[in-house]
């Protein structure tokens, strides 16, 4: 009985090793024609290498760059410090050779006496040169310009150090002119030319956002104290008011930035890909680029040297078509933040879009892309733009509190006294969408300031750090009317010990 059973097995067997046989036959050529393609086509378009499209050339500097890089290229140097004390005196602390700080201008007293660096730096500001670059510079305003990231100085270059550099020197120079000069149009001038440079800049990608929200956040800085320093004339206000309206608002300044950050990614997607003629394609793993270079291989951005048979494991990542719709609505999503509320923005941000394709293993090239150029926007990014944003609304209020007290001789009450005369509507704290919190003090002056990003209302109170400044990781408002902060470098005059004195130092000098 068994053998029989056995036998009758066996016809079975055989039948189930020729389906076996069949079916690997019909697929092989399958295989191998997979096998070929995959090893050999190009990824990206026929005739197109796929280095050429991920480090595409830089376009050719356009005419506003070119003047502008010229003009940069003569920036006055920074005259080197060597300031005797007084006769009898020393320097606390010590004083050695150094270039001139020019931020300290926009801090402290302006007292030319008793601060010797606030003096030499009032002569630099004052010479020739200085007047001469920022002439040529404020001629110039009104052309938009192309900030290179790794940009040097250069007769066609123009590089974010440049900007920032350019930026606090007219900054400087605007304090100077209405500290010293009494002159507040030409202060403003100065400002107005930063807050061009701030947003003249091209293309709109996250490195050249910030720094230009630095710069603008510098000169609305020095406007709030030109309000509380100077009475201005309420033409001239009405301009500056018209100037701030005209920036870039937070939605649409985010909107650009993310679209110039994470579009060219879709460069680097299509490159990335064969194109099977209708729109899709499969990831082609041995033309990716190199994610990093700490272990001695090739430079970011630049090609990998891999085997071709990396191309057979495409199908386990997602196809050209899955990428760039990830991609888009990626994009998307960045962009709808500026509609929500910070706190719901931020937490979107940080919790939903930030590192999404990092700790995606099948996103093909975008994580490596965004690792080349440093993340997509994100949660910091945008509190800077928020930020920004407030200064901005607060630099409006507190223009029209000026004109209040020059029409009245006293700050209003409360904000709703400003309109319409002396602004159109009051722009809102854009951390809380709330008023920004005022009240008048009882020295006939008056505080106000922003929850900040905590939200919290702390009554006004900013706690400040051992020299004076803002202290970090500490729950403050943001206060627009503080004093200005205390210098960095500006050193005391304080009298010799009977042991120090010599020759040489009874005469002015450092023992």
């Amino acid at each position: 009985m068994s053998t029989g059973s056995t036998q009758s097995s066996r016809p079975q067997h055989w039948s189930w090793l020729l389906l076996k046989i069949l079916l690997l036959a019909a697929l092989l050529p399958w295989f191998a024609h997979f096998a070929y393609v995959h090893i050999t086509t190009p990824p990206g378009q026929p005739g197109r290498r796929a280095a050429d499209s991920q480090n595409p050339a830089p376009p050719p500097p356009d005419e506003g760059t070119r003047i502008l890089a010229k003009v940069l290229d003569s920036f006055p140097a920074r005259p080197v410090l060597n300031l005797k004390p007084p006769p009898g005196m020393r320097w606390d602390p010590p004083v050695q050779q150094q270039p001139l700080e020019i931020d300290d201008v926009r801090t402290g007293p302006w007292d030319l006496d008793g601060r010797p660096f606030l003096r030499a730096a009032a002569a630099h500001l004052a010479s020739q040169p200085v007047s001469d670059f920022l002439a040529s510079l404020i001629a110039v305003r009104g052309h938009s310009y192309r900030v290179e990231e790794l940009g040097t100085s250069g007769a066609l270059t123009i590089g974010p150090h440049e900007i920032r550099r350019t930026a606090r020197l007219l900054v400087a120079r605007a304090r100077y002119q209405h500290a010293e000069r009494h002159d507040v149009a030409a202060a403003w001038g100065d400002l107005k030319t930063g807050l061009w440079l701030a947003h003249a800049s091209h293309p709109k990608n996250l490195v050249n956002a910030l720094v230009g929200l630095g710069c603008e956040a510098t000169c609305t800085t020095e406007l709030m104290y030109l309000t509380l320093e100077a009475d201005i004339p309420a033409d001239l206000a009405a301009e500056i008011d018209k100037t701030l309206r005209e920036l870039p608002s937070l939605d649409d300044f985010w909107r650009q930035t993310v679209r110039g950050e994470l579009s060219p990614l879709r460069e680097m997607i299509l490159s990335s890909y064969t194109d099977n003629g209708h729109g899709n394609g499969w990831l082609v793993l041995s033309a990716l680029p190199s994610p990093m270079s700490l272990f001695g291989g090739p430079p970011p951005g630049r090609p990998c040297a891999r085997s071709r048979l990396w191309n057979l494991c495409a199908p386990l990542y997602y196809d050209r078509q899955t990428a760039l719709s990830k991609l888009d609505r990626l994009i998307e999503q960045a962009e709808g933040v500026a509609q929500l509320p910070y706190q719901a923005a931020q937490q979107v941000l940080f919790d939903e879009l930030e590192g999404v394709y990092f700790q995606d293993p099948l996103a093909g090239p975008v994580p490596w892309a965004l690792h080349l150029q440093g993340g997509m926007p994100g949660a910091a990014a945008y509190s800077t733009f928020v930020g920004a944003t407030a200064h901005r609304r607060a630099t409006r209020i507190m223009l029209a509190l000026n004109l209040y007290h020059a029409r009245q001789g006293h700050y209003p009450t409360t904000l709703s006294s400003l309109v319409p005369e002396f602004i159109d509507d009051l722009p809102p704290d854009p951390y809380t969408e709330e008023p920004f919190r005022y009240r008048p003090t009882a020295d006939a002056e008056f505080i106000l300031y922003s929850c900040g990003r905590d939200g919290v209302d702390n009554g006004g109170v900013m706690p400040l750090d051992q020299y004076g400044r803002p202290a970090r990781g500490q729950s403050a408002d943001d206060v627009y009317t503080h004093p200005r902060w205390p210098p960095i470098y500006e050193p005391t005059a304080v009298p010799l010990d009977r042991s120090e004195i010599t020759p040489d130092t009874a005469d002015g000098g450092t023992p």
